[in-house]
């Protein structure tokens, strides 16, 4: 009887103990998902404004919201169809070098006009951009083993190349590539459409408009009169999201508006 009523006891606390662990290693399982996308998310984060900080040279094109309210990303429901909000196209650059542009690539002047802050007139408009396409010329510092053969004698009188990071935003993904202008070794290719070898991140989130145009999670707020450029990403993974945002100075006071 003894015996009968031992192995009872026994199995009750098995069972609670399996129950236990089964509740710890859930919480351990979503602890290590969160961690992921939280590392994910500030390393893709870090990238991205550390180049915007020593940029030289910027070139910003998105989707500005025309009429309907901000977006907002549902974590529990990633690439969810939304309505009731209508986007055009826009481009921001610096004043001279959208001008330079061939006429027929100016179309997005007039949004580019109202998404710079408007310091010569004394008020500050700002205006989110979800950012397509972002290309960032900076300096980094030379490396003559990574310069072909035939341009080392031009390169080795120099301390910096010019590294020109594209990163581009297509639904959950990131894609970064590089190119140097010098150090060429280096570029990063892909062959035709393939562009996996240049995926950096997986885990945005995004929402599709009724009309199939994709929106990510990837916002620039463009201040030109403070010299800065503020960016958040939103970042999902199952039930899991992560949001970094912050104003990131440019050390060069000439990237977002021309010379004074």
């Amino acid at each position: 009887m003894e015996l009968i009523i031992a192995m009872a006891i026994l199995a009750l606390l098995m069972t609670a103990i399996c129950g236990l662990m089964g509740v710890q290693m859930t919480s351990f399982k979503k602890t290590k998902a969160d961690i992921t996308v939280q590392n994910s998310a500030q390393e893709t984060y870090d990238n991205i404004t550390d180049a915007i900080m020593q940029a030289k040279n910027i070139r910003l094109e998105g989707y500005v919201i025309t009429s309907g309210d901000k977006f907002e990303f549902d974590e529990t429901n990633v690439g969810a169809v939304v309505s009731g909000t209508d986007v055009s196209e826009a481009i921001y650059m610096r004043g001279s070098d959208i001008e330079a542009l061939p006429s027929e690539q100016q179309l997005g002047k007039s949004d580019f006009m109202t998404l710079k802050t408007t310091y010569d007139t004394g008020t500050t408009s700002y205006t989110e951009v979800y950012i397509t396409k972002l290309t960032i010329k900076y300096a980094v510092p030379m490396d003559i083993s990574a310069v072909p053969t035939d341009k080392q004698s031009e390169a080795s009188a120099l301390s910096v190349d010019t590294c020109t990071a594209v990163y581009e935003f297509d639904g959950k993904n990131m894609y970064l590539s590089r190119t140097y202008e010098y150090m060429t070794t280096l570029n990063d290719t892909a062959s035709g459409a393939d562009k996996s070898n240049q995926l950096y991140s997986s885990s945005l989130n995004y929402v599709e408009l009724a009309d199939g145009t994709t929106v990510t999670g990837a916002v620039a707020t463009v201040d030109a009169e403070n010299n800065s450029i503020g960016i958040e990403l939103m970042f999902a993974d199952k039930s899991m999201s992560y949001t970094t945002l912050g104003m990131v100075n440019i050390r060069n006071s000439y990237v977002l508006k021309d010379f004074e």
